[in-house]
């Protein structure tokens, strides 16, 4: 994943995160049924809508009523899943 984005090796960390939460996701022929870790730990399947391929490019949505004067949005590459929230950690490129 890190070397198909071309991104820095400092982010080879956020790289294994996102790794390990699409395997805990995923089926696996391991356990019964073909049920992914986290189906076999909670016992409801987990929601794969959310899923994006790491590294590809986005736009973050900026508030344009604090500062009329700057860019309405920022392009960046996702390099994760956030935890707290219902979003995805972004690297801000520009």
């Amino acid at each position: 994943m890190m070397f198909a984005n071309a991104l820095p090796l400092q982010y080879r960390g956020d790289a294994v995160q996102y790794a390990v939460y699409i395997l805990n996701r995923s089926p696996t022929r391991a356990n019964e049924k073909r049920a992914s870790p986290l189906e076999m730990l909670k016992g409801k399947v987990p929601d794969l809508r959310g899923i994006v391929v790491f590294g590809s490019a986005c736009s973050v949505y900026r508030d344009p009523r604090k500062n009329s004067l700057l860019k309405r949005s920022q392009y960046g590459i996702i390099v994760g899943v956030n935890k707290e929230i219902k979003g995805y950690k972004v690297l801000l490129t520009r």
